[in-house]
């Protein structure tokens, strides 16, 4: 009798893996201020960065970019017109105003401009992206009154209370109090040296 021929057993096609630089991840690791690369670097420059800021940066990624784009996409893959449509649904449809659009705009926009000068893509997709009216609320000045009920209030950090004495009483600027070092205190005098400045 004949041998009997086996047919080859079907086996299913593998799906082509997409090369690149994943989004979601490459930009949790990018404003990391213990693990980052680039702000290893960039601190190693001379340059100032607060981890304050790279947290504010990290809760961008994580409560707008990574919910929209997921964890599968790469950097590569977003086009400008991807990321024009992500910043209109963050204004239109989360409701975000245009100020806090603006903030998501410059944690892309630092990301992809760092892999664009260093060639680790092509293009720059972030590049002219068109940014937002801040919608923001002409700044006042509080009066004593609203000065008294904030100092009344239970503050969760001594040293944010001790700015905002600073900057009610002394008249001092942000970047000032930032910048005030310990030998800028005259205690014998009841004197604060303004000799330095963040900004």
């Amino acid at each position: 009798a004949p041998a009997e021929i086996k047919k080859p057993a079907k086996t299913a096609a593998a799906k082509p893996q997409t090369s690149g630089i994943p989004l979601s991840e490459y930009m949790l690791n990018f404003w990391d201020y213990n693990k980052s690369e680039f702000i290893q670097r960039y601190l190693a420059h001379g340059h100032n960065m607060t981890r304050r800021h790279t947290d504010n940066m990290l809760s961008l990624v994580r409560n707008y970019w990574q919910p929209y784009f997921g964890n599968e996409i790469t950097l590569e893959e977003l086009d400008r017109t991807a990321l024009d449509d992500f910043f209109f649904y963050l204004h239109t449809e989360k409701g975000l105003k245009g100020g806090t659009v603006n903030k998501a705009i410059n944690c892309g926009s630092r990301v992809y401009r760092y892999l664009y000068e260093n060639k680790k893509i092509a293009v720059n997709p972030m590049a002219g992206i068109e940014r937002f009216n801040p919608d923001e609320l002409e700044r006042g000045i509080p009066t004593e009154s609203e000065v008294k009920q904030l100092l009344q209030i239970e503050w969760s950090n001594e040293v944010y209370k001790l700015a905002f004495k600073l900057g009610a009483f002394c008249g001092l600027r942000a970047g000032e109090i930032s910048g005030l070092r310990v030998c800028d205190l005259d205690l014998d005098a009841d004197i604060i040296h303004v000799r330095h400045s963040w900004n």
